[in-house]
């Protein structure tokens, strides 16, 4: 990547596009470093995407200073949820600057692109969401405004571009920036400013001796008369209350630019007035008649802090140049640090943290090693200094009872006390030693952790694991504080067995792993279909999620469905059985974890309504899976009292914001994966309820879903010419207030839905039987579902190709 900016800068580009992202550090991190550079060399403008993560997530590089870092909104002008906001990382200052059009955008679509990876509206065409959807119309807008104004370099286009965008009414400048980039006033403003943000910094506590920060702003009239210009500037503080008087000032406040020239203004910034500590946000607005140009300015009036200096030291005891590290707060936050070499120094308020580092040591050679050091608990009332030294740390030996496996992927983590997950961790799936360790005392008395986790299987002799027949799950807890060094050799009466069974197709592939809950990734082995393994897992300190993707045909990989289970504790001696990828396929809503604030399920927010869940799911209780999958099409519409609010093209995913007032709502979705699938090839839902504005956050609605689990051989199939019961489960949305299901109707059909029969039903209670007679000379069974619930609640659920008859 640094090659490319490098050279794309060097054949004379004015605009570069760089839709690629990751996590923003304190500080300047190489590709940073580059974008900044290469502005200055070349006078390239960076337009670069914010990252889709929502909020307190804008991503490196858009956060280098030079970079032109763009937001998404929505055709009504609002910001995506996903939409990555601010602030930096380290000095707090704005990025995102500015926001354009990033969902549901539609573009030429190569033929190459699994259709998962997208929401395809023809062969030709797909439709995609994200700001590095928005980012390439800011390039685009800059491009133009080049060409109207070839002299101008690229700062001066971010800040014509800035200055000129539209402010978006109610929506933080954390968010937003500058506001909707918008190309005509930008092309038609008589007045441009030199520079689109001002980001003071911060400013050291105690703040009586702060010294006033003055920077000069240059306007220049482009236009062929004089123009009459007032500058106006204002900030908002912690909780939106107003700066007071004296901490901006503006001067001159107006000024006359002559036809072609330029003036300059002062804007000062004191934080030594009394006003309470925080971060203040606004901005500098020049007006000329009926356009104006905006400045945004922030600065950091930071509470009691200090100073803290990280060194870091490899397993030779010199200084590392390959490590990261991040410092969290007990209560909640976290600053990852980018890497120099000595270590680095930062400011923080006074409290209690947790310090920790990765460290490698001889990287990329076969004497590699990789340590994990944490100081779990740091109070921070003066100047600290932490040293990292991976000298102390002790070796990671943990063993299981096959002599013949070997790790598949290792990970070590921490969580902090207000934390809501793995706070700080790394995964290795290579194969160099491990090492652990504690600095400091440990955090006894408190909700510090942490834990080690590592998986084995069988190799295959190719460096995978291909048809393993086992798998051990290892994790390993501490209360308080981190291992130095840890050693366990595990013994069959250890550990919980697990047997799995992967149904699907011959000629198919699947993948299922585990992982600890709040891991990223799943250590997985892919294994060709049906497939049994046996699985052995210890620890029951520790909760587990488990998935498995159908990855169909072996010489086409893909996702075909997908499930997953969480919250998994098993017991040392006891045995268990899972079954993976059994029919009936279906709709599958997934209970979010508390605190997350992922999409999942059918929530509101307010007013903000959102679906994400998987059309095609196993029938396993407690499963759920994502909208990703191979189809050939189909789409999630939205309708409220029969109109249509919102529409995509992804099965089981959309969003919309909605009227308050209280309204009926039908939800209706579609995926066709078309008869090449054999079973579920098309699967249809519509849901039917009510809602109104949402006091709570992540409100769940009261959706049902149908699940079947019938008792078919390993090709899917029932006996034709029989009497056939059909387990029958009616799911709501876990943690919706729904009242219990008052009528269930099911239907089969053996001509893909061309006529249906009713079949006999009985039961309740969530538990139901339907009963059907399959014909002697069937091949498939379709099934409709139609379930009603005492608040007259109601879900439809159409299953073409349910499974086979033989």
């Amino acid at each position: 990547m640094l090659a490319g900016m490098q050279w794309v800068a060097e054949q004379g580009a004015s605009v570069v596009n760089v839709s690629i992202g990751g996590p923003d550090t304190a500080g300047v991190d190489i590709v940073e470093d580059a974008v900044n550079r290469l502005s200055a060399q070349y006078g390239t403008l960076f337009v670069i995407a914010a990252g889709n993560s929502g909020a307190d997530s804008v991503e490196s590089p858009s956060t280098a200073d030079a970079a032109l870092s763009v937001a998404a909104v929505d055709r009504q002008d609002a910001i995506a949820e996903f939409s990555s906001g601010g602030p930096r990382q380290g000095d707090l200052a704005l990025k995102p600057e500015i926001a354009a059009p990033g969902t549901d955008i539609v573009a030429a679509r190569s033929g190459q692109a699994p259709p998962e990876n997208s929401d395809p509206v023809d062969d030709h065409y797909t439709r995609m969401s994200g700001t590095s959807m928005a980012a390439p119309h800011v390039a685009g807008a800059a491009a133009l405004l080049a060409q109207a104004h070839p002299q101008w370099n690229g700062a001066q286009l971010k800040a014509a571009l800035m200055g000129s965008s539209r402010a978006l009414d109610g929506v933080a400048l954390d968010r937003q920036g500058a506001g909707r980039v918008d190309l005509a006033a930008a092309t038609a403003a008589p007045v441009v400013v030199d520079r689109g943000s001002l980001n003071v910094g911060r400013t050291l506590w105690p703040h009586e001796d702060d010294p006033a920060v003055d920077t000069v702003l240059t306007y220049q009239n482009t236009g062929k008369a004089a123009a009459a210009v007032t500058v106006t500037g204002a900030l908002t503080g912690p909780g939106g209350s107003q700066a007071p008087a004296g901490m901006l000032t503006v001067t001159p406040a107006s000024v006359t630019i002559p036809a072609g020239g330029t003036a300059t203004v002062t804007v000062t910034v004191d934080t030594s007035v009394s006003t309470p500590d925080g971060r203040y946000t606004g901005q500098i607005t020049a007006t000329a008649g009926e356009h104006s140009a905006r400045t945004l300015v922030s600065v950091f009036r930071e509470p009691e802090s200090y100073d803290v200096v990280v060194r870091v030291l490899d397993r030779h005891g010199a200084a590392s140049n390959a490590y990261n590290s991040a410092i969290t707060s007990w209560t909640g936050e976290q600053v990852r640090y980018a890497m120099t070499p000595d270590g680095y120094t930062t400011r923080l308020p006074a409290g209690d943290y947790t310090v920790g580092a990765v460290i490698a040591t001889d990287p990329d050679t076969d004497q590699q090693t990789i340590t994990m050091l944490a100081r779990p608990r740091l109070r921070l009332n003066a100047d600290a200094t932490v040293v990292l030294d991976a000298r102390t740390a002790g070796a990671v030996d943990i063993t299981v009872p096959e002599p013949g496996a070997a790790p598949v992927m290792s990970l070590a983590s921490y969580t902090t006390p207000g934390g809501d997950g793995l706070d700080y961790y790394f995964l290795y799936e290579g194969t160099g030693r491990l090492f652990l360790g504690q600095v400091g005392p440990a955090a006894k008395g408190s909700a510090f952790s942490s834990l080690v986790a590592t998986h084995w299987a069988r190799p295959d002799g190719t460096g995978s694991f291909w048809d393993t027949p086992y798998m051990y799950n290892v994790g390993i807890g501490t209360k308080g504080g981190v291992p130095t060094g840890l050693t366990r050799h595990l013994r069959a009466r250890d550990l919980a067995v697990v047997h799995q069974s992967m149904r699907g197709f011959a000629g198919t592939a699947g993948a299922l792993g585990s992982r600890v809950r709040g891991a990223f990734l799943s250590a997985s082995v892919r294994s060709r279909l049906p497939a049994g393994r046996t699985d052995y897992f210890s620890g029951t300190d520790v909760t587990w999620e488990t998935d498995f993707v159908d990855m169909g045909p072996l010489d086409k990989p893909t996702t075909v469905t997908f499930a997953a289970q969480t919250d998994r504790v098993y017991r040392a001696g006891k045995t268990y059985r899972e079954e993976w990828n059994r029919a009936v396929f279906g709709p599958a809503f997934y209970a979010r974890p508390a605190g997350s604030t992922s999409p999942a399920g059918v929530t509101r927010s307010g007013d903000e309504f959102s679906a994400y869940f998987s059309m095609l799911v196993d029938p396993v209780p407690g499963r759920w899976g994502v909208p990703k999958l191979k189809a050939n099409g189909g789409g999630t519409a939205l309708y409220r009292n029969g109109e249509l609010v919102a529409s995509s093209g992804l099965p089981g995913s959309v969003t919309a914001t909605l009227p308050g007032e209280d309204a009926a709502y039908r939800l209706a979705a579609e995926i066709d994966r078309g008869e090449s699938a054999q079973i579920s090839t098309k699967v249809t839902g519509a849901w039917s309820f009510r809602s109104a504005h949402a006091a709570e956050p992540m409100t769940v609605l009261p959706l049902m879903t149908v699940r079947y689990a019938p008792a078919l051989d390993a090709g899917y199939a029932a006996p034709a010419g029989r009497r056939f019961t059909i387990p029958v489960r009616v799911e709501h949305q876990a943690g919706s207030r729904a009242p219990a299901v008052t009528r269930l109707t099911v239907d089969v059909s053996y001509d893909d839905g061309a006529t249906w029969h009713p079949a006999a039903v009985s039961g309740g209670g969530g538990n139901w039987r339907a009963t059907v007679t399959h014909p002697a000379g069937g091949a498939h069974v379709s099934l409709r579902a139609v379930a009603t619930d005492r608040a007259g609640n109601e879900s439809t659920l159409t299953t073409i190709r349910a499974y086979l008859l033989r």
